[in-house]
């Protein structure tokens, strides 16, 4: 099975680091070890590779963020691919969410690397609280007419 990895960081090697949930977020034990955290949804690599800071709410084709002003559609974000089959399942465990894995091995090499724009996750899903530029200026002009 392939599995992503998403960032916003080029890197040679996929290293472990430490989860953490904010303050007052709940969020199952397996979710926040020191490990590499997978998914088998390209799309939501994407997802996790261009959130902005802050709490992301994901559901099935919807996005949240906390502070959609720091969204930014322009960033180079890094999607890596891994073959579960290719590196030792003992130290690989399906979490809570059944759309997330953790890998406590040592760090891994991606067979593949995929250099998109955080835009792209849009094609993916809805952002319930980000306007593009254009439709902004639209929800402007039309607020104006309207006056």
């Amino acid at each position: 099975m392939l599995l992503y990895h998403g960032s916003k960081t080029k890197i040679e090697s996929i290293e472990k680091r430490q989860a953490r949930a904010k303050l007052g977020v709940d969020v199952p034990e397996d979710e926040l070890q020191n490990a590499i955290y997978f998914t088998p949804s390209r799309e939501t690599a994407i997802a996790m590779a261009s959130r902005p800071e802050g709490l992301t709410k994901i559901n099935d084709n919807e996005i949240w963020f906390e502070n959609p002003e720091k969204f930014n559609p322009d960033l180079d974000i890094y999607i890596y691919t891994i073959d579960s089959d290719k590196i030792d399942s003992s130290f690989l465990k399906q979490c809570e969410d059944e759309n997330q894995f953790v890998y406590l091995g040592d760090n891994l090499m991606p067979e593949n690397t995929e250099k998109l724009k955080a835009i792209e996750v849009a094609k993916y899903f809805k952002l319930l609280n980000w306007k593009s530029k254009e439709e902004s200026k639209v929800e402007l002009g039309t607020y104006f007419k309207m006056k």
